[in-house]
C-alpha cells in the first residue's frame, strides 16, 4: 500500500508504548519526523476510527478485552504490505509489515506482551508461543524486531531477571538476532512518592542490518504516557571531525574533541593520545580510549562472541566492516605523526591495511580482561 516509490533505507523509526494513541502522537510534532511510528497499547478497537495526516496505518487491534493493540504507521510515501503471521499465538500481540526500500523487502515486526499474564501455565503456554515465533523470524532474511516485552534482564540493562527477561536471554541466537538497547531506561513508575525505572522495551534487528542503522536513543519526554519514545535511525553528526565543543561536567566546562560516530574524547587525553610513539601504540590507546564509551554499540560481531560478563551484557569482538571511524583517524596519525609520516607509501598502505586486525585484537584483549577481573569479583 503505497503510492509510487521504494522507501530510502536510511529510515528514521520511533517505538513507542504510548498507553492510549488518541491525542498523543499528533499532539507531539517531532513525532511528524520519523518515516516510520511503531506503537504499543494502542487500545484502539475494530469500531474506532483513527487516522494521522500524512501517514498511512497498519492497526492489529485486541478486540477480545480491554487495552492493547499495536499500530504501525508509515508515512505515505513508503510502500508496505501486511505480513500475516499465522502462528496462533494468544500471550503475545504480534502486529507486521513487509516494507518495500531502496534494499530490498524489510519486514517490520511489533511485538507486546502485556504483565497482566503470571507465571505459571501462561508462562509456560508464552514460553512456547515465543520459541515459535522467534524460529519463525529466523527464516526472515530482514527484520526489525521491536516492542514491550515486558521482560526483565541484565543483558538490556536491568537491574535484575524474571523468567520471560531469562527466557528472552537464553533462546535469542545472536547469529541471527541483534540486540540495540544500550541499557537507558525506556519505562517509570511512581508509587508512594517513589520514582523507579526499568528498561522493558526492546529493539532487535537481523545481524545483516545492524549497520544499517547507527543511532538508537530513548528520548527524554514521554509525552503522557509512562514508557518513553526510542527513536532509530540515521542522525546527523553532531559535529565534524576533531571540532572542539564543550560539556558541562560536575558544573565544569570541559572541552572535548570529536572523533566521529557520537564518539569524543576529552582534550586532554586526545593530546595524549596523539604522543604515541608508534603506529601499533596508537591503536592501542586508541582501543583504550573508545573502549567503555559506545565501542559495544557501533562495532560488533554477533555470530562470534556468546559468552559474557556475570550480570553484565554480552561483551563483543569488533566487526572489521564497521571501522571506519579508526581507519580515518588511523589515515590521519601516518599522515601527520612526526614517527611516522616518513613512512613510504607502500608501508602506510600495509598499515591501512593491517589496521582493523590490530584494531580488532586490542579490543578483543580489553574484552578478556574486562571479563576476568568480573569474574574474579563474582
Amino acid at each position: 500500500m503505497c503510492k509510487d516509490s521504494h522507501a530510502n533505507f536510511n529510515l528514521n523509526i520511533l517505538q513507542w508504548n504510548s498507553r492510549g494513541i488518541r491525542s498523543k502522537v499528533e499532539t507531539a510534532e517531532v513525532f511528524k519526523d520519523y518515516d516510520i511510528i511503531v506503537i504499543c497499547e494502542t487500545f484502539l478497537k475494530e469500531h474506532d476510527n483513527y487516522q494521522l495526516k500524512g501517514y498511512n496505518i497498519a492497526r492489529f487491534d485486541r478486540n477480545s478485552i480491554k487495552g492493547g493493540g499495536l499500530a504501525i504507521l508509515l508515512k505515505k510515501n513508503i510502500c508496505f504490505d501486511t505480513l500475516v503471521i499465522d502462528l496462533n499465538l494468544n500471550q503475545i500481540e504480534i502486529g507486521a509489515i513487509t516494507i518495500e526500500t531502496t534494499v530490498g523487502l524489510i519486514n517490520l515486526i511489533a511485538y507486546y506482551r502485556s504483565p497482566s499474564h503470571t507465571v505459571g501455565n501462561s508462562f509456560a503456554n508464552w514460553k512456547n508461543e515465543w520459541h515459535k515465533l522467534t524460529d519463525y523470524i529466523k527464516t526472515l532474511d530482514n527484520f526489525i524486531f521491536l516492542g514491550d516485552f515486558n521482560a526483565h534482564h541484565p543483558w538490556w540493562g536491568s537491574d535484575h531477571s524474571c523468567p520471560y527477561g531469562s527466557t528472552i536471554y537464553e533462546s535469542i541466537d545472536l547469529e541471527y538476532f541483534a540486540l540495540f538497547n544500550d541499557g537507558s531506561p525506556t519505562h517509570f513508575s511512581v508509587s508512594n512518592n517513589a520514582y523507579s525505572t526499568s528498561n522493558i522495551d526492546l529493539t532487535f534487528v537481523s545481524s545483516n542490518l545492524l549497520l544499517k542503522f547507527p543511532e538508537w536513543k530513548v528520548l527524554s519526554d514521554s509525552y503522557g504516557s509512562d514508557h518513553f519514545p526510542i527513536a532509530i535511525g540515521d542522525t546527523p553528526e553532531p559535529y565534524g571531525p576533531y571540532e572542539l565543543f564543550y560539556e558541562t561536567i560536575n558544573k565544569e566546562q570541559v572541552g572535548k574533541i570529536y572523533l566521529g560516530d557520537g564518539i569524543s574524547t576529552t582534550v586532554v587525553n586526545w593530546e595524549l593520545l596523539k604522543e604515541s610513539r608508534d603506529s601499533n601504540a596508537f591503536l592501542c590507546d586508541l582501543a583504550r580510549t573508545i573502549w567503555g564509551k559506545k565501542l559495544k554499540n557501533i562495532c560488533l560481531d554477533y555470530t562470534k562472541v556468546k559468552n559474557s560478563i556475570p550480570g553484565k551484557g554480552p561483551v563483543q569482538l569488533a566487526n572489521p566492516t564497521r571501522l571506519e571511524l579508526y581507519l580515518r583517524l588511523f589515515y590521519d596519525f601516518l599522515q601527520n605523526h612526526d614517527t611516522v609520516k616518513n613512512f613510504s607509501n607502500k608501508r602506510k598502505h600495509r598499515e591501512m591495511r593491517l589496521c582493523p586486525r590490530n584494531i580488532s585484537w586490542s579490543i578483543r584483549d580489553r574484552r578478556g580482561n574486562a571479563i576476568n577481573l568480573a569474574t574474579r569479583n563474582v
